[in-house]
């Protein structure tokens, strides 16, 4: 079931629903082309294999998220909350919990947007991949974070070394 409409510059997602080889993705929300990505979307996944659009990501997740975000030269922020996904991907543990906010600060090179965080908050965010662990909670001004990934190179090929630290 499709059912979308917009335009160009935005597309309403009143309803995505996929049940097939790449498993079921129920999707909803919308996505503002105008000045580079915006979006809102809320998702339910069941088996769902990336590998069928990227092969090197075979695998499935099952769960659900709401994400919502900016990604333009003069805005960037991304909201994940609800986060709530399990699977495998390369073979690999994933988890995903809790809720994220963060917006990128703007006020380097001449108020392009850049990858400084001015803002950031968790909500017991965990996230796995690989051996590879995250758990945050609180904010810019009163974190708890916890890094533990000794496999990067399992994240990305072209990374090597480990990471790992408590705030």
């Amino acid at each position: 079931i499709i059912k979308i409409s917009g335009t160009p510059k935005l597309i309403n997602i009143n309803e995505f629903r996929h049940n097939g080889a790449a498993g079921k993705v129920d999707l909803s929300g919308k996505v503002e082309l105008n000045n580079g990505p915006a979006w809102q979307l809320k998702g339910t996944l069941d088996r769902f294999n990336p590998g069928f659009f990227v092969r090197s990501f075979a695998g499935w997740v099952s769960g659900s998220f709401h994400t919502a975000g900016h990604w333009q030269d003069h805005r960037k922020d991304i909201q994940l909350s609800n986060l709530n996904l399990d699977g495998v991907i390369k073979n690999q543990p994933v988890i995903g919990r809790g809720s994220l906010s963060v917006s990128l600060n703007n006020t380097l090179n001449n108020n392009k947007a850049g990858l400084l965080p001015s803002k950031f908050e968790a909500q017991n965010l965990l996230l796995v991949f690989a051996g590879n662990q995250i758990t945050a909670n609180g904010n810019s001004n009163r974190l708890a974070l916890d890094v533990n990934a000794p496999a990067l190179n399992q994240i990305y090929s072209g990374i090597t070394g480990k990471v790992a630290g408590r705030i």
